[in-house]
């Protein structure tokens, strides 16, 4: 009896040995999922990453077919609007050039042509014959100041011109000191004191005066 009892002790290490060395079976079952669902899950994201992309071109596709059917439900071209504003452009004639009446669209009507003739230029008016009685005088300047005209009479002092200074008071009771050369009879001698002048840059007008 103390043999059986000894014997029946030393068989319960072996089987505790035994269930040791063994993987228990959920850990098993869950090293057999884990590969399986990585490999759906990711062949679920790439289903969803190609759905997505197609939904997206899809969508730019029809965007593109919307405005296509704007354009052709206008029926008009898309550049149609520079082409109206080139229509709408208008040459403006030179002002050498009559203006021409615009024609309607649709109006056969042809447009006279310009007339290309040049219009006779006035006839010259004669020159009137001098008068003996006339008197000549040359003004070469006139300022509000008298100290400016004194300056231009010694200018033309020392061009051997001699002139004279004249005060009048216009209306308004405003005073112009006016330099004037004369007077003279003779025209010829006027023109080359004018002559002179403009040698120097002075302008000058010339003045008849009768007697």
């Amino acid at each position: 009896m103390a043999k059986s009892k000894q014997t029946g002790a030393r068989r319960k290490p072996q089987s505790r040995s035994s269930n040791t060395g063994r993987a228990p079976a959920w850990l098993l079952v869950l090293s057999g999922l884990l590969p399986g669902l990585f490999i759906a899950y990711l062949v679920h994201m790439h289903h969803e990453r190609d759905g997505g992309v197609t939904e997206i071109a899809s969508g730019s596709s029809a965007g593109d077919g919307d405005t296509q059917q704007t354009d052709e439900g206008n029926g008009r071209p898309r550049f149609e609007f520079y082409e109206l504003l080139s229509e709408m452009e208008v040459v403006v004639p030179d002002e050498s050039e009559p203006e021409v009446s615009a024609v309607p669209p649709g109006d056969d009507t042809p447009v006279p042509a310009p007339d290309s003739e040049t219009p006779a230029a006035p006839a010259p008016q004669p020159e009137p014959e001098p008068d003996d009685d006339a008197q000549y005088m040359v003004q070469a300047g006139s300022f509000r100041s008298h100290e400016d005209a004194d300056r231009l009479k010694a200018r033309l002092a020392l061009m051997g011109v001699q002139a004279d200074i004249h005060s009048v008071e216009v209306d308004g009771g405003e005073t112009w000191h006016r330099v004037r050369i004369g007077p003279f009879a003779d025209r010829g001698r006027v023109e080359a004191i004018r002559g002179r002048l403009e040698d120097e840059n002075v302008d000058s007008i010339l003045l008849r005066m009768r007697g």
